[in-house]
C-alpha cells in the first residue's frame, strides 16, 4: 500500500472526501460524485472549470443535465455500476457533455463504485476528448 493510501485509509468518512478533494485539486481531476439516484453531490474545482460554474453550483442537479445521453439510463445494478457503463468508459467511448452556457463538447468517462458505510454513490471522471480542426 502507498503512503498516501494509508493515510487515506485512516481518515473518517468526511475527512476522507475532504482529503480526496484536496488531492483532485492537486491533480486537476474534473470529477463529478453522484448518489445513487442520479443528483450530483459533489463537483471537484476542475470539473467545475471544465463545465463553466461554480463547484457548488451543480449540487442537487441530476446528472442528465450535464450528460444527456444518460436520460432514461439506469446508473446502478446490483450494488455496482451498471456493466455497460463500466464497458462504455473502458471502451473510450466519448459522451456529450454540456455546459453550464449550454456548449457541448466530448469528453470520454470513466464511472467508479464509492462504497462508503452502506451508502453507494458514483465517481464520474470527465476526459475532454481534443478536436482537430
Amino acid at each position: 500500500m502507498l503512503p498516501l493510501e494509508a493515510g487515506l485509509r485512516e481518515q473518517s468518512s468526511g475527512n476522507y472526501r475532504n482529503k480526496i478533494s484536496e488531492i483532485d485539486a492537486v491533480n486537476n481531476i474534473a470529477e463529478i460524485t453522484l448518489y445513487d439516484n442520479g443528483v450530483i453531490e459533489s463537483c471537484s474545482r476542475a470539473g467545475a472549470e471544465l463545465l463553466g460554474c461554480t463547484p457548488t453550483a451543480l449540487l442537487m442537479r441530476h446528472i442528465t443535465k450535464v450528460l444527456p445521453q444518460l436520460e432514461g439510463v439506469t446508473l446502478i445494478k446490483g450494488d455496482r455500476v451498471d456493466p455497460y457503463l463500466r464497458f462504455l468508459s473502458r471502451a473510450d467511448h466519448h459522451f456529450e457533455v454540456v455546459a453550464e452556457n449550454g456548449l457541448r463538447f466530448l469528453c470520454a468517462l470513466f464511472f467508479n463504485d464509492i462504497g462508503d458505510f452502506g451508502k453507494h454513490r458514483i465517481r464520474i471522471i470527465f476526459r475532454p476528448v481534443p478536436t482537430y480542426q
